[in-house]
């Protein structure tokens, strides 16, 4: 009886993770769903920043006085202390916006983005994997690490290219519609035209 009853637990709890796992539609229709623009400057790294280093150097001195029979005696020490530091800098980084259109939270986003031709081709791209949760009607934003820019590169683009699910979200709380302004309640000025009156003949 004890073993129909856990062969019976097993074969549900094999039935139930197949249901969980056909919850969720093919990938590449949410990916379809997820929206990546650049924002802020637009990054064309055409090259590494060059190597720099800031040498920062510390002296003190000390000094020593002394008198015997009237006569002054005097004597200066100093110490320098020498520190090199790398004051490279780091390389240009692109901001990204990513919204979520689709019903499902998901993470683990994997972003491929590259440089395009003036033509709308590709010419070098690179992926980048963010380990973070992003929610069903949410933006995020993140800083994406682009690629040293060929010739020929004139724009930017992303697109999402793999994700892992979470399940299926909540969607954003609707806005309350915002209350018109009242002059009754002192949100709002009365408008008072300062034109002269127009003569009525």
């Amino acid at each position: 009886m004890i073993k129909t009853i856990i062969a019976c637990a097993a074969l549900l709890a094999a039935v139930t993770v197949e249901a969980y796992a056909d919850e969720f539609p093919p990938k590449p229709k949410v990916l379809e769903l997820i929206r990546i623009s650049p924002f802020g400057e637009r990054v064309i790294r055409s090259r590494d920043p060059a190597p720099s280093s800031t040498t920062i150097t510390t002296t003190s001195s000390f000094g020593n006085s002394s008198t015997y029979r009237g006569l002054s005696n005097s004597s200066d020490e100093s110490f320098s202390k020498s520190q090199t530091f790398d004051s490279t800098p780091a390389a240009p980084q692109q901001s990204l916006r990513i919204f979520n259109g689709s019903i499902y939270d998901i993470k683990d986003l994997s972003v491929e983005c590259g440089y395009l031709a003036r033509s709308g081709t590709p010419l070098v791209t690179t992926k980048q994997t963010f380990l973070e949760i992003f929610g069903t009607g949410q933006i995020a934003n993140v800083v994406f690490e682009p690629p040293l820019a060929p010739v020929g590169a004139v724009d930017f683009g992303c697109a999402a290219r793999n994700l892992e699910y979470i399940g299926i979200g909540n969607p954003p709380k609707p806005e309350l519609p915002r209350e018109a302004p009242s002059i009754a309640k002192g949100t709002a000025r009365p408008v008072v035209d300062e034109r002269p009156a127009r003569k009525l003949f």
